[in-house]
């Protein structure tokens, strides 16, 4: 259902399996912006809202 990226993402940002992430800090691991990073994040949030 996620690709291994927006997996990452999630878990970053919501501290799954370690601390929780910045919108920066994820964007710096994945050199992107603090923008697009929050755009995958709801996205990902639709798709698991729709699959359920």
């Amino acid at each position: 259902m996620l690709d291994d990226r927006e997996a990452k993402i999630v878990k970053m940002r919501y501290g799954i399996d370690g601390p929780k992430y910045t919108l920066e800090q994820v964007g710096e691991e994945f050199n992107v912006t603090r923008e697009r990073v929050r755009q995958i994040e709801q996205k990902v949030i639709q798709k698991l809202k729709e699959h359920t």
